[in-house]
Protein backbone atom coordinates (compact mmCIF):
# COMPACT_ATOMS: atom_id res chain seq x y z
CA UNK A 1 0.00 0.00 0.00
CA UNK A 2 0.99 3.62 -0.07
CA UNK A 3 3.51 4.94 2.40
CA UNK A 4 3.13 8.71 2.43
CA UNK A 5 4.07 11.68 4.57
CA UNK A 6 3.70 15.45 4.62
CA UNK A 7 6.55 17.42 6.18
CA UNK A 8 6.06 20.97 7.44
CA UNK A 9 9.34 22.82 7.78
CA UNK A 10 9.35 24.94 10.91
CA UNK A 11 10.54 28.48 10.17
CA UNK A 12 12.07 27.74 6.76
CA UNK A 13 11.07 27.22 3.15
CA UNK A 14 11.96 24.28 0.92
CA UNK A 15 11.99 25.19 -2.79
CA UNK A 16 9.89 28.26 -1.89
CA UNK A 17 7.29 26.02 -0.25
CA UNK A 18 6.46 25.49 3.42
CA UNK A 19 5.62 21.80 3.05
CA UNK A 20 6.78 18.77 1.09
CA UNK A 21 5.00 15.52 0.20
CA UNK A 22 6.72 12.15 -0.01
CA UNK A 23 4.93 9.11 -1.44
CA UNK A 24 6.32 5.60 -1.81
CA UNK A 25 3.82 3.48 -3.66
CA UNK A 26 4.29 0.51 -5.94
CA UNK A 27 0.77 0.90 -7.32
CA UNK A 28 -0.06 4.58 -7.12
CA UNK A 29 -3.09 4.51 -9.42
CA UNK A 30 -5.06 2.15 -7.16
CA UNK A 31 -4.09 3.26 -3.67
CA UNK A 32 -3.60 7.03 -3.46
CA UNK A 33 -5.64 9.86 -4.88
CA UNK A 34 -3.97 13.27 -5.06
CA UNK A 35 -5.88 16.41 -6.01
CA UNK A 36 -4.13 19.77 -6.24
CA UNK A 37 -4.95 23.29 -7.36
CA UNK A 38 -3.66 26.77 -6.57
CA UNK A 39 -5.27 26.76 -3.13
CA UNK A 40 -5.40 23.15 -1.91
CA UNK A 41 -3.43 19.91 -1.91
CA UNK A 42 -5.44 16.79 -1.00
CA UNK A 43 -4.17 13.26 -0.34
CA UNK A 44 -6.53 10.29 0.12
CA UNK A 45 -5.48 6.69 0.80
CA UNK A 46 -6.64 3.45 2.37
CA UNK A 47 -8.83 0.49 1.42
CA UNK A 48 -8.79 0.11 -2.37
CA UNK A 49 -12.41 -1.06 -2.48
CA UNK A 50 -13.53 2.43 -1.37
CA UNK A 51 -11.46 4.42 -3.87
CA UNK A 52 -14.65 5.24 -5.80
CA UNK A 53 -15.65 7.47 -2.85
CA UNK A 54 -12.63 9.75 -3.34
CA UNK A 55 -14.47 12.15 -5.67
CA UNK A 56 -17.10 12.69 -2.98
CA UNK A 57 -14.40 13.20 -0.35
CA UNK A 58 -12.69 15.85 -2.49
CA UNK A 59 -15.95 17.73 -3.06
CA UNK A 60 -16.73 17.59 0.66
CA UNK A 61 -13.28 18.88 1.63
CA UNK A 62 -13.42 21.73 -0.88
CA UNK A 63 -16.75 22.67 0.73
CA UNK A 64 -15.19 22.67 4.23
CA UNK A 65 -17.18 19.57 5.17
CA UNK A 66 -14.63 17.66 7.24
CA UNK A 67 -15.58 14.19 8.46
CA UNK A 68 -14.40 10.55 8.47
CA UNK A 69 -15.17 8.02 5.76
CA UNK A 70 -15.29 4.27 5.67
CA UNK A 71 -11.97 2.82 4.50
CA UNK A 72 -10.31 6.08 3.38
CA UNK A 73 -8.11 8.52 5.31
CA UNK A 74 -7.25 12.00 4.06
CA UNK A 75 -5.03 15.06 4.46
CA UNK A 76 -6.01 18.53 3.19
CA UNK A 77 -3.40 21.29 2.89
CA UNK A 78 -4.65 24.86 2.57
CA UNK A 79 -1.75 26.58 0.81
CA UNK A 80 -3.12 30.11 1.28
CA UNK A 81 -4.19 29.92 4.93
CA UNK A 82 -1.22 27.71 5.84
CA UNK A 83 -3.41 25.24 7.66
CA UNK A 84 -3.82 21.48 7.48
CA UNK A 85 -6.71 19.18 8.28
CA UNK A 86 -6.62 15.40 8.34
CA UNK A 87 -8.80 12.50 9.43
CA UNK A 88 -8.32 8.78 9.77
CA UNK A 89 -10.91 6.46 8.26
CA UNK A 90 -14.00 5.72 10.36
CA UNK A 91 -12.74 2.46 11.89
CA UNK A 92 -9.08 3.44 12.24
CA UNK A 93 -7.65 0.85 9.84
CA UNK A 94 -5.50 3.53 8.21
CA UNK A 95 -4.44 5.89 11.02
CA UNK A 96 -2.56 9.16 10.68
CA UNK A 97 0.54 9.84 12.77
CA UNK A 98 1.33 13.40 13.84
CA UNK A 99 4.98 14.02 14.79
CA UNK A 100 6.16 17.36 16.19
CA UNK A 101 9.59 18.46 17.35
CA UNK A 102 11.58 21.70 17.28
CA UNK A 103 12.69 21.19 13.66
CA UNK A 104 9.56 20.11 11.85
CA UNK A 105 6.04 18.75 11.94
CA UNK A 106 5.15 15.58 10.05
CA UNK A 107 1.96 13.77 9.13
CA UNK A 108 2.47 10.16 8.06
CA UNK A 109 0.35 7.19 7.02
CA UNK A 110 2.43 4.74 9.08
CA UNK A 111 5.35 4.41 11.47
CA UNK A 112 7.50 3.27 8.53
CA UNK A 113 6.61 6.36 6.50
CA UNK A 114 7.41 8.51 9.52
CA UNK A 115 10.86 7.00 9.90
CA UNK A 116 11.55 7.41 6.17
CA UNK A 117 10.86 11.15 6.37
CA UNK A 118 12.76 11.88 9.58
CA UNK A 119 16.38 12.94 9.51
CA UNK A 120 17.30 10.90 12.60
CA UNK A 121 16.33 7.50 14.09
CA UNK A 122 13.04 7.27 15.96
CA UNK A 123 13.15 7.54 19.73
CA UNK A 124 10.84 5.29 21.76
CA UNK A 125 8.74 6.35 24.75
CA UNK A 126 9.68 4.19 27.75
CA UNK A 127 6.23 4.42 29.39
CA UNK A 128 4.59 3.28 26.15
CA UNK A 129 7.08 0.41 25.85
CA UNK A 130 6.17 -0.80 29.35
CA UNK A 131 2.47 -0.49 28.58
CA UNK A 132 2.66 -2.36 25.29
CA UNK A 133 4.51 -5.24 26.96
CA UNK A 134 1.96 -5.27 29.80
CA UNK A 135 -1.26 -5.01 27.79
CA UNK A 136 -0.19 -6.02 24.29
CA UNK A 137 -1.34 -2.68 22.87
CA UNK A 138 -1.61 1.07 23.35
CA UNK A 139 -4.78 3.14 23.72
CA UNK A 140 -6.34 6.34 22.39
CA UNK A 141 -3.79 8.69 20.76
CA UNK A 142 -0.68 7.39 22.54
CA UNK A 143 2.29 6.20 20.48
CA UNK A 144 5.43 4.22 21.18
CA UNK A 145 7.34 6.88 19.22
CA UNK A 146 8.35 10.03 21.10
CA UNK A 147 6.70 13.32 20.05
CA UNK A 148 4.01 11.41 18.16
CA UNK A 149 0.21 11.39 18.32
CA UNK A 150 -1.70 8.43 16.88
CA UNK A 151 -4.86 9.75 15.20
CA UNK A 152 -7.40 6.94 15.41
CA UNK A 153 -10.67 6.27 13.61
CA UNK A 154 -13.34 8.96 13.31
CA UNK A 155 -10.86 11.57 14.54
CA UNK A 156 -10.21 14.98 12.97
CA UNK A 157 -6.94 16.86 13.44
CA UNK A 158 -6.27 20.48 12.46
CA UNK A 159 -2.90 22.28 12.41
CA UNK A 160 -2.27 26.02 12.19
CA UNK A 161 1.19 26.20 10.66
CA UNK A 162 2.12 29.75 11.73
CA UNK A 163 1.34 29.15 15.41
CA UNK A 164 2.26 25.46 15.42
CA UNK A 165 -0.90 24.64 17.38
CA UNK A 166 -2.98 21.58 16.65
CA UNK A 167 -6.36 20.32 17.84
CA UNK A 168 -7.82 16.82 17.81
CA UNK A 169 -11.50 15.98 18.14
CA UNK A 170 -13.81 13.08 17.44
CA UNK A 171 -16.09 13.27 14.43
CA UNK A 172 -19.64 11.91 14.68
CA UNK A 173 -19.64 8.14 15.05
CA UNK A 174 -22.99 6.44 14.60
CA UNK A 175 -21.74 3.30 16.36
CA UNK A 176 -22.23 5.09 19.65
CA UNK A 177 -25.88 6.01 19.12
CA UNK A 178 -27.30 3.18 16.99
CA UNK A 179 -29.80 1.11 18.99
CA UNK A 180 -31.52 -0.76 16.15
CA UNK A 181 -31.55 -4.54 15.78
CA UNK A 182 -30.82 -6.63 12.71
CA UNK A 183 -31.40 -10.18 11.61
CA UNK A 184 -28.98 -12.86 10.52
CA UNK A 185 -30.22 -12.37 6.94
CA UNK A 186 -29.30 -8.66 7.04
CA UNK A 187 -25.75 -9.40 8.18
CA UNK A 188 -25.36 -12.25 5.70
CA UNK A 189 -26.38 -10.08 2.74
CA UNK A 190 -24.18 -7.20 3.88
CA UNK A 191 -21.09 -9.42 4.17
CA UNK A 192 -21.64 -11.06 0.78
CA UNK A 193 -21.95 -7.66 -0.89
CA UNK A 194 -18.88 -6.29 0.91
CA UNK A 195 -16.67 -9.20 -0.16
CA UNK A 196 -18.04 -8.88 -3.70
CA UNK A 197 -17.02 -5.20 -3.77
CA UNK A 198 -13.50 -6.04 -2.58
CA UNK A 199 -13.02 -8.61 -5.31
CA UNK A 200 -14.38 -6.23 -7.97
CA UNK A 201 -12.08 -3.39 -6.89
CA UNK A 202 -8.87 -5.09 -8.06
CA UNK A 203 -8.39 -7.91 -10.55
CA UNK A 204 -5.16 -8.95 -8.82
CA UNK A 205 -6.64 -9.79 -5.43
CA UNK A 206 -5.34 -12.24 -2.84
CA UNK A 207 -7.19 -13.68 0.14
CA UNK A 208 -5.41 -14.97 3.23
CA UNK A 209 -6.40 -18.41 4.53
CA UNK A 210 -5.85 -20.14 7.87
CA UNK A 211 -7.58 -22.61 10.15
CA UNK A 212 -9.87 -19.88 11.51
CA UNK A 213 -13.38 -18.81 10.54
CA UNK A 214 -12.86 -15.22 9.36
CA UNK A 215 -10.88 -16.19 6.27
CA UNK A 216 -13.15 -19.19 5.66
CA UNK A 217 -16.19 -16.88 5.64
CA UNK A 218 -14.53 -14.72 2.97
CA UNK A 219 -13.65 -17.83 0.97
CA UNK A 220 -17.26 -19.03 1.27
CA UNK A 221 -18.43 -15.85 -0.47
CA UNK A 222 -15.84 -16.38 -3.23
CA UNK A 223 -17.23 -19.89 -3.68
CA UNK A 224 -20.82 -18.60 -3.77
CA UNK A 225 -19.92 -16.01 -6.42
CA UNK A 226 -17.82 -18.53 -8.38
CA UNK A 227 -14.77 -16.27 -8.05
CA UNK A 228 -11.30 -17.76 -7.75
CA UNK A 229 -8.76 -15.27 -6.41
CA UNK A 230 -5.32 -16.54 -5.48
CA UNK A 231 -4.75 -17.25 -1.80
CA UNK A 232 -1.84 -17.26 0.61
CA UNK A 233 -1.19 -18.63 4.07
CA UNK A 234 1.46 -18.29 6.75
CA UNK A 235 3.33 -20.79 8.89
CA UNK A 236 5.95 -23.51 8.66
CA UNK A 237 5.12 -26.15 6.07
CA UNK A 238 3.83 -28.70 8.60
CA UNK A 239 1.79 -26.25 10.71
CA UNK A 240 -1.92 -26.81 11.16
CA UNK A 241 -2.79 -23.48 9.54
CA UNK A 242 -0.97 -24.44 6.34
CA UNK A 243 -2.65 -27.85 6.19
CA UNK A 244 -6.09 -26.30 6.75
CA UNK A 245 -5.40 -23.59 4.15
CA UNK A 246 -4.43 -26.25 1.61
CA UNK A 247 -7.67 -28.15 2.23
CA UNK A 248 -9.76 -24.99 1.90
CA UNK A 249 -7.99 -23.83 -1.28
CA UNK A 250 -8.25 -27.29 -2.85
CA UNK A 251 -11.98 -27.45 -2.08
CA UNK A 252 -12.54 -24.25 -4.07
CA UNK A 253 -9.91 -24.79 -6.77
CA UNK A 254 -7.74 -21.84 -5.74
CA UNK A 255 -4.03 -21.36 -6.30
CA UNK A 256 -2.41 -21.18 -2.86
CA UNK A 257 0.93 -19.56 -2.09
CA UNK A 258 2.21 -21.40 0.96
CA UNK A 259 5.54 -21.78 2.78
CA UNK A 260 7.72 -24.79 2.04
CA UNK A 261 10.20 -24.47 4.90
CA UNK A 262 9.79 -26.54 8.07
CA UNK A 263 11.78 -24.06 10.16
CA UNK A 264 10.94 -20.61 11.51
CA UNK A 265 13.21 -18.12 9.78
CA UNK A 266 15.13 -16.11 12.39
CA UNK A 267 17.74 -14.81 9.96
CA UNK A 268 19.16 -11.31 10.25
CA UNK A 269 17.33 -10.23 7.08
CA UNK A 270 13.99 -11.47 8.45
CA UNK A 271 14.47 -9.63 11.73
CA UNK A 272 15.43 -6.49 9.78
CA UNK A 273 12.32 -6.79 7.58
CA UNK A 274 9.96 -7.25 10.54
CA UNK A 275 11.59 -4.48 12.58
CA UNK A 276 11.35 -1.96 9.75
CA UNK A 277 7.67 -2.74 9.20
CA UNK A 278 6.84 -2.84 12.93
CA UNK A 279 8.74 0.27 14.02
CA UNK A 280 8.41 -0.89 17.60
CA UNK A 281 4.69 -1.48 18.07
CA UNK A 282 4.43 -5.13 16.97
CA UNK A 283 6.59 -7.88 18.51
CA UNK A 284 8.40 -10.35 16.28
CA UNK A 285 6.08 -13.21 17.28
CA UNK A 286 3.03 -11.33 15.91
CA UNK A 287 4.60 -10.72 12.49
CA UNK A 288 3.45 -13.96 10.84
CA UNK A 289 2.87 -12.33 7.45
CA UNK A 290 6.50 -11.27 7.04
CA UNK A 291 8.41 -14.30 8.34
CA UNK A 292 8.59 -16.23 5.06
CA UNK A 293 10.56 -14.07 2.62
CA UNK A 294 9.71 -16.29 -0.36
CA UNK A 295 5.96 -15.76 0.13
CA UNK A 296 6.45 -12.00 0.45
CA UNK A 297 8.50 -11.83 -2.77
CA UNK A 298 6.02 -13.91 -4.78
CA UNK A 299 2.90 -12.03 -3.66
CA UNK A 300 3.92 -8.43 -2.88
CA UNK A 301 2.29 -5.58 -4.76
CA UNK A 302 -1.16 -7.16 -4.77
CA UNK A 303 -4.36 -6.34 -2.88
CA UNK A 304 -4.91 -8.58 0.14
CA UNK A 305 -8.41 -9.21 1.53
CA UNK A 306 -8.26 -9.88 5.27
CA UNK A 307 -10.74 -10.68 8.03
CA UNK A 308 -9.77 -7.68 10.16
CA UNK A 309 -12.68 -6.59 12.35
CA UNK A 310 -14.47 -9.94 12.20
CA UNK A 311 -13.04 -10.98 15.56
CA UNK A 312 -15.29 -8.35 17.18
CA UNK A 313 -18.32 -10.60 16.68
CA UNK A 314 -16.73 -13.71 18.16
CA UNK A 315 -14.54 -11.94 20.74
CA UNK A 316 -13.22 -13.41 23.98
CA UNK A 317 -16.30 -12.37 25.99
CA UNK A 318 -18.51 -14.41 23.63
CA UNK A 319 -16.28 -17.47 23.97
CA UNK A 320 -15.82 -17.45 27.75
CA UNK A 321 -18.23 -20.35 27.86
CA UNK A 322 -20.53 -19.45 30.75
CA UNK A 323 -24.31 -19.96 30.35
CA UNK A 324 -26.57 -16.92 30.49
CA UNK A 325 -24.47 -14.48 28.47
CA UNK A 326 -27.53 -13.64 26.33
CA UNK A 327 -28.79 -11.70 29.37
CA UNK A 328 -26.04 -9.16 28.62
CA UNK A 329 -28.26 -8.06 25.69
CA UNK A 330 -30.72 -6.42 28.11
CA UNK A 331 -29.77 -2.87 29.08
CA UNK A 332 -32.04 -3.08 32.14
CA UNK A 333 -29.35 -5.36 33.58
CA UNK A 334 -26.43 -2.97 32.86
CA UNK A 335 -25.77 -2.33 36.54
CA UNK A 336 -24.92 -6.01 36.86
CA UNK A 337 -23.48 -6.75 33.39
CA UNK A 338 -21.24 -3.74 32.64
CA UNK A 339 -18.84 -4.36 35.59
CA UNK A 340 -18.50 -7.95 34.40
CA UNK A 341 -17.76 -6.86 30.83
CA UNK A 342 -15.04 -4.53 32.13
CA UNK A 343 -13.62 -7.36 34.22
CA UNK A 344 -13.55 -9.66 31.18
CA UNK A 345 -11.71 -6.96 29.21
CA UNK A 346 -9.19 -6.44 32.00
CA UNK A 347 -8.52 -10.17 32.27
CA UNK A 348 -8.03 -10.46 28.51
CA UNK A 349 -5.58 -7.55 28.39
CA UNK A 350 -3.34 -8.99 31.11
CA UNK A 351 -3.74 -12.72 30.49
CA UNK A 352 -0.15 -12.97 29.20
CA UNK A 353 1.64 -10.75 31.70
CA UNK A 354 -0.44 -10.71 34.90
CA UNK A 355 2.40 -12.28 36.97
CA UNK A 356 4.66 -9.28 36.26
CA UNK A 357 2.04 -6.58 35.63
CA UNK A 358 2.53 -4.74 38.92
CA UNK A 359 6.23 -4.31 38.13
CA UNK A 360 5.49 -2.63 34.78
CA UNK A 361 2.38 -0.45 35.14
CA UNK A 362 0.02 0.43 37.96
CA UNK A 363 -3.45 -1.02 38.45
CA UNK A 364 -4.88 2.50 38.15
CA UNK A 365 -3.25 2.96 34.73
CA UNK A 366 -4.86 -0.23 33.48
CA UNK A 367 -8.30 0.72 34.80
CA UNK A 368 -7.99 4.26 33.45
CA UNK A 369 -7.26 2.93 29.96
CA UNK A 370 -10.44 0.84 30.01
CA UNK A 371 -12.62 3.54 31.58
CA UNK A 372 -11.46 6.23 29.13
CA UNK A 373 -12.74 4.19 26.18
CA UNK A 374 -16.13 3.65 27.82
CA UNK A 375 -16.43 7.32 28.77
CA UNK A 376 -15.26 8.84 25.47
CA UNK A 377 -16.49 6.42 22.81
CA UNK A 378 -19.47 4.46 24.11
CA UNK A 379 -23.08 5.39 24.81
CA UNK A 380 -23.76 4.19 28.36
CA UNK A 381 -27.41 3.59 27.47
CA UNK A 382 -26.54 0.67 25.20
CA UNK A 383 -26.72 -2.91 26.49
CA UNK A 384 -23.50 -4.52 27.70
CA UNK A 385 -22.99 -6.63 24.58
CA UNK A 386 -23.02 -3.59 22.29
CA UNK A 387 -20.77 -1.65 24.65
CA UNK A 388 -18.30 -4.55 24.60
CA UNK A 389 -18.38 -4.73 20.80
CA UNK A 390 -17.82 -0.98 20.46
CA UNK A 391 -14.92 -1.23 22.92
CA UNK A 392 -13.40 -3.93 20.74
CA UNK A 393 -13.89 -1.91 17.54
CA UNK A 394 -12.59 1.37 18.96
CA UNK A 395 -9.81 0.14 21.25
CA UNK A 396 -8.74 -3.42 20.51
CA UNK A 397 -9.22 -3.46 16.73
CA UNK A 398 -7.95 0.08 16.05
CA UNK A 399 -4.76 -0.29 18.05
CA UNK A 400 -3.61 -3.90 18.52
CA UNK A 401 -5.15 -5.45 15.38
CA UNK A 402 -4.39 -2.52 13.10
CA UNK A 403 -0.79 -2.31 14.35
CA UNK A 404 -0.34 -5.84 13.02
CA UNK A 405 -2.15 -5.03 9.78
CA UNK A 406 0.17 -2.09 9.13
CA UNK A 407 3.05 -4.54 8.84
CA UNK A 408 1.57 -5.40 5.45
CA UNK A 409 1.61 -1.85 4.10
CA UNK A 410 5.11 -2.00 2.65
CA UNK A 411 4.12 -5.03 0.59
CA UNK A 412 0.37 -5.16 -0.06
CA UNK A 413 -2.76 -3.07 -0.49
CA UNK A 414 -5.27 -3.90 2.25
CA UNK A 415 -9.03 -4.51 1.96
CA UNK A 416 -11.26 -5.22 4.98
CA UNK A 417 -14.77 -6.43 4.09
CA UNK A 418 -15.77 -6.85 7.75
CA UNK A 419 -15.17 -3.11 8.30
CA UNK A 420 -17.74 -2.06 5.74
CA UNK A 421 -20.41 0.27 7.19
CA UNK A 422 -23.31 -2.07 6.42
CA UNK A 423 -21.45 -5.09 7.79
CA UNK A 424 -20.50 -3.30 11.01
CA UNK A 425 -24.01 -1.91 11.47
CA UNK A 426 -25.80 -5.23 10.93
CA UNK A 427 -23.34 -7.43 12.83
CA UNK A 428 -22.94 -5.01 15.72
CA UNK A 429 -26.70 -5.13 16.20
CA UNK A 430 -27.14 -8.90 16.00
CA UNK A 431 -28.46 -10.55 19.17
CA UNK A 432 -25.80 -12.06 21.42
CA UNK A 433 -27.12 -15.54 20.67
CA UNK A 434 -25.78 -15.22 17.12
CA UNK A 435 -22.30 -14.25 18.34
CA UNK A 436 -21.79 -16.77 21.12
CA UNK A 437 -19.40 -19.59 20.19
CA UNK A 438 -18.83 -18.03 16.71
CA UNK A 439 -22.40 -18.95 15.78
CA UNK A 440 -22.77 -16.33 13.03
CA UNK A 441 -19.57 -17.48 11.32
CA UNK A 442 -20.49 -21.16 11.56
CA UNK A 443 -24.04 -20.61 10.29
CA UNK A 444 -22.89 -18.26 7.52
CA UNK A 445 -20.30 -20.68 6.14
CA UNK A 446 -22.72 -23.62 6.21
CA UNK A 447 -25.39 -21.57 4.40
CA UNK A 448 -23.13 -19.98 1.79
CA UNK A 449 -20.73 -22.85 1.05
CA UNK A 450 -21.80 -26.21 2.54
CA UNK A 451 -18.68 -27.97 1.25
CA UNK A 452 -16.46 -25.65 3.32
CA UNK A 453 -18.57 -26.44 6.40
CA UNK A 454 -17.66 -30.11 5.99
CA UNK A 455 -13.98 -29.35 6.59
CA UNK A 456 -12.48 -29.34 10.12
CA UNK A 457 -12.28 -26.22 12.30
CA UNK A 458 -9.00 -25.63 14.11
CA UNK A 459 -10.72 -25.06 17.48
CA UNK A 460 -12.50 -28.42 17.55
CA UNK A 461 -10.56 -30.47 15.00
CA UNK A 462 -14.01 -31.61 13.84
CA UNK A 463 -16.05 -30.72 10.73
CA UNK A 464 -17.49 -27.25 11.16
CA UNK A 465 -21.05 -28.44 10.49
CA UNK A 466 -20.87 -31.07 13.23
CA UNK A 467 -21.82 -28.57 15.93
CA UNK A 468 -20.27 -28.17 19.36
CA UNK A 469 -20.09 -30.54 22.29
CA UNK A 470 -21.09 -29.39 25.78
CA UNK A 471 -17.47 -28.75 26.76
CA UNK A 472 -16.86 -26.81 23.53
CA UNK A 473 -20.02 -24.76 24.03
CA UNK A 474 -19.23 -23.93 27.66
CA UNK A 475 -15.44 -24.25 28.08
CA UNK A 476 -15.42 -21.89 31.08
CA UNK A 477 -18.07 -23.90 32.91
CA UNK A 478 -16.44 -27.17 31.86
CA UNK A 479 -13.15 -25.97 33.33
CA UNK A 480 -14.82 -25.05 36.63
CA UNK A 481 -16.49 -28.46 36.73
CA UNK A 482 -13.09 -30.02 35.99
CA UNK A 483 -14.35 -31.70 32.88
CA UNK A 484 -11.93 -32.55 30.10
CA UNK A 485 -12.65 -29.46 27.99
CA UNK A 486 -10.74 -29.55 24.71
CA UNK A 487 -11.76 -26.33 23.00
CA UNK A 488 -9.33 -23.93 21.41
CA UNK A 489 -6.27 -24.28 19.24
CA UNK A 490 -4.38 -27.37 20.38
CA UNK A 491 -2.60 -27.86 17.10
CA UNK A 492 0.84 -27.10 15.68
CA UNK A 493 1.28 -23.28 15.64
CA UNK A 494 2.21 -21.23 12.59
CA UNK A 495 5.76 -20.66 13.78
CA UNK A 496 7.94 -21.71 16.70
CA UNK A 497 9.42 -18.50 18.10
CA UNK A 498 12.38 -19.88 20.01
CA UNK A 499 15.07 -17.25 20.44
CA UNK A 500 17.55 -19.43 22.33
CA UNK A 501 19.77 -19.59 19.25
CA UNK A 502 20.29 -15.83 19.30
CA UNK A 503 22.44 -13.70 21.55
CA UNK A 504 21.62 -14.80 25.11
CA UNK A 505 21.96 -11.22 26.34
CA UNK A 506 18.76 -10.29 24.48
CA UNK A 507 16.60 -10.46 27.61
CA UNK A 508 18.88 -8.21 29.65
CA UNK A 509 19.28 -5.79 26.75
CA UNK A 510 15.50 -5.62 26.35
CA UNK A 511 14.98 -5.00 30.05
CA UNK A 512 17.58 -2.23 30.00
CA UNK A 513 15.34 -0.35 27.55
CA UNK A 514 12.32 -0.33 29.86
CA UNK A 515 13.84 -0.39 33.36
CA UNK A 516 14.54 2.64 35.50
CA UNK A 517 17.66 1.20 37.12
CA UNK A 518 19.69 -1.99 37.59
CA UNK A 519 17.70 -3.05 40.65
CA UNK A 520 14.47 -3.00 38.64
CA UNK A 521 16.17 -4.89 35.80
CA UNK A 522 17.26 -7.59 38.22
CA UNK A 523 13.79 -7.86 39.77
CA UNK A 524 12.06 -8.07 36.38
CA UNK A 525 14.53 -10.67 35.11
CA UNK A 526 13.80 -12.90 38.09
CA UNK A 527 10.02 -12.56 37.71
CA UNK A 528 10.10 -13.14 33.95
CA UNK A 529 12.19 -16.28 34.22
CA UNK A 530 10.12 -17.71 37.06
CA UNK A 531 6.98 -17.41 34.91
CA UNK A 532 8.63 -18.53 31.62
CA UNK A 533 8.00 -15.22 29.88
CA UNK A 534 11.47 -14.82 28.37
CA UNK A 535 10.42 -15.44 24.77
CA UNK A 536 7.42 -13.12 25.07
CA UNK A 537 9.62 -10.23 26.27
CA UNK A 538 12.40 -10.95 23.76
CA UNK A 539 9.84 -10.82 20.93
CA UNK A 540 9.45 -7.10 21.65
CA UNK A 541 13.12 -6.55 22.38
CA UNK A 542 14.20 -8.13 19.11
CA UNK A 543 12.36 -5.38 17.23
CA UNK A 544 13.34 -2.52 19.55
CA UNK A 545 17.00 -3.47 19.68
CA UNK A 546 17.23 -3.96 15.93
CA UNK A 547 16.15 -0.35 15.47
CA UNK A 548 19.07 0.69 17.68
CA UNK A 549 22.18 1.05 15.45
CA UNK A 550 24.45 0.13 18.39
CA UNK A 551 22.99 -3.37 18.66
CA UNK A 552 24.39 -6.27 16.63
CA UNK A 553 23.04 -9.81 16.34
CA UNK A 554 25.15 -12.71 17.43
CA UNK A 555 24.34 -16.36 17.08
CA UNK A 556 24.71 -18.33 20.28
CA UNK A 557 27.99 -20.18 20.50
Amino acid sequence: MSQLSVTLQNNKLVNNNWYSIHIEDFKLSTTVTRYTNSEFDILIWGDVSYKHVDKTIILDLLSNNFTSYCGRSWILINKIAKSIYCAADKYGSFPVLLYKDSKHTLLASSRTALQTSLESPLQFNKSAMREIISLGQLFDTSSIIENTTHITGSTLCSIEVNSGKHTIKKTFNRLVTNTSSHSYKDAKEALIESVRNCLKADNNTLISLSGGLDSRAILAVCDLLNLKPDALCYGVANSTDVSYAKALANACGLTLFHPTSFKTNLSHSTIERVSKASMGEVPFHHAHALIDEEIVIYTMGRSLVTGTGAETYRAFYYDRGMPGFSLFDFKALNTWTIPRIKRYIKEELIKQTHPILASLISESTLLNRIESVFENSINSGLPATKQADIFYLTARCQRMVVAGQQLLDSYYNRMHPFLNDDVVNTMLNLPAGLKLHSKFHRKFIEDVSPKLAKLPWDKTQQPLNKGLSFTATYPGLASKLRLNAKFGKQTKPMYQYNYSGLNMRLLDQTLSLISENENETSKLREQIKSHNLEHYIIGFGLVWLNLNPKFQYQKAG
